[in-house]
């Protein structure tokens, strides 16, 4: 475990310090390192009183007289890479209970003498839990069925997230070459598809049975065994994208509507899950929301549009999710959480917005961890899609390092709010990143998961 650069600058300054003050009246000086599967590290020491051993406790999802506490360890331990500074021999290691779910963990050293107690530099630091999984997806995933360029991420990713489409439209040849690889590493599947499709939003209270009928036909041909012709893959996931939206809102302009409300609407989504649970017992299905274009709790979408009134976009999703949520469970067939597609410029307020002057000020970051709240309240599984719409377009500056960057630098800001999606989803519908492989190539889409 190595020092961090920032750990080592903090310390030789606070050193020099101490040298020059005639009185010590230091915090605790540290940092919390990382987890190395089992035990969480790093290393605290008190300038007041140098050869004092502290106490650091730790606290689960927020910190000191927030977070739920979970012991304290001594930083009384050697550690190779502190040998030579002050801080020799002022190590910890802090053994976790099991997780569950991933877990935001702050580390919080107990001061000696002059000064106050301190949060530890790294905190949070989030610690996957046992349900905690890396998802991929991009365009033509073909490559990865012949490939050996992809062998770290073949034995550490967990699941490959296609589009419906695409599926249906593949050689049978590369989904069998895709479904060999994928059953050898214990790689699982998702299914990216609408649940309620537009164009069947105009058959009224048969939209949802119209919609499962034409989709489930897509997927024959990865999930029928190989003597029938298929493909022989098994599909865990599904992730029904939008599927509200659609039949509020259906393609191609989005003019046409009319034919539900959010109440309808939901009722055709019970019947659409209602089918895929008979044909498929086992899949888990999610519902995939584009975030930003729905307002939250009274409050605006990130744009308005020509074919929607008002500043909420396609509307509020707090009433969305929560009539998904009570009504498919009335039906027995609950929902196994949402997924979100926010992008990382949208997060961060980059993208410009169409309407400026009520969407400026806003905490866009808060907002999806106000909806990670709600969700996992209800004992649901919150999904979050890491990209980004600039670094994934080359007409707006795009490249494949910047997709990278801006990607893993979104993971980090979510955790630095706290945030702790159940599931980690590196997808990309622009065109970047341009390759799927070699993972050796960071800026590749198995580079970057």
């Amino acid at each position: 475990m190595a020092i961090r650069p920032e750990s080592r600058i903090a310390w030789l300054l606070l050193s020099l310090a101490t040298a020059l003050s005639p009185v010590r009246a230091a915090d605790p000086a540290g940092s919390l390192d990382g987890w190395d599967g089992h035990a969480l590290q790093g290393w605290a020491w008190d300038a007041d009183q140098p050869g004092a051993y502290l106490s650091v406790d730790f606290y689960e999802n927020g910190q000191a007289g927030v977070g739920t506490p979970l012991g304290t360890a001594v930083a009384n331990r050697t550690r190779a890479d502190l040998e030579g500074t002050p801080q020799a021999g002022h190590a910890f290691a802090f053994d976790l209970p099991s997780a569950v779910d991933s877990r935001a963990i702050y580390a919080w050293a107990r001061n000696v003498g002059a000064g106050a107690d301190a949060a530890l530099p790294g905190s949070p630091l989030v610690v996957p839990g046992d349900r905690t999984e890396i998802w991929f997806g991009k365009f033509q995933p073909w490559d990865l069925g012949t490939s050996n360029q992809w062998e770290f991420s073949k034995y550490n990713a967990d699941v490959l997230l296609m589009f419906i489409d695409q599926i249906n439209q593949a050689d049978i040849n590369d989904l069998r070459d895709l479904v060999t690889v994928l059953n050898r590493y214990n790689i699982k599947v998702a299914v990216e598809m609408g649940g309620l499709v537009d164009w069947r939003a105009s058959y009224g209270d048969q939209s949802g049975e119209e919609s499962a009928t034409i989709e489930m036909g897509k997927v024959k041909k990865f999930t029928d065994p190989v003597e029938h012709g298929g493909a022989g893959g098994k599909i865990t996931y599904i992730d029904m994208d939008g599927p509200i939206r659609r039949m509020l809102y259906p393609a191609p302009d989005r003019t046409e509507k009319g034919w539900h409300t959010v109440d309808s609407a939901t009722d055709e989504l019970v019947d659409s899950i209602r089918m895929w649970k008979t044909a498929y017992p086992d899949v888990k299905i999610f519902v995939l929301t584009n975030f930003p274009n729905w307002g939250w709790k009274g409050g605006p979408a990130y744009h308005n549009f020509s074919y929607t009134a008002g500043a909420q976009g396609y509307g509020d999703y707090h009433q969305v999710i929560q009539m998904i949520v009570a009504k498919t469970r009335a039906a027995g067939l609950p929902v196994s959480g949402v997924t979100v597609d926010n992008p990382h410029d949208y997060a961060n307020y980059v993208f410009t917005s169409n309407q400026p002057s009520v969407t400026a000020g806003i905490d866009w970051f808060a907002r999806m961890l106000d909806l990670e709240a709600y969700i996992e309240g209800e004992g649901l599984d919150f999904n979050l899609i890491f990209n980004c719409s600039k670094g994934g377009t080359p007409a707006r500056g795009g490249t494949n390092q910047l997709y990278h960057d801006h990607s893993l630098q979104y993971v980090d800001e979510y955790h630095s709010r706290g945030g702790t999606p159940a599931r980690y989803i590196f997808e990309s519908w622009y065109t970047l990143p341009s390759i799927w492989v070699p993972e050796s190539d960071p800026y590749s889409m198995m580079g970057l998961v």
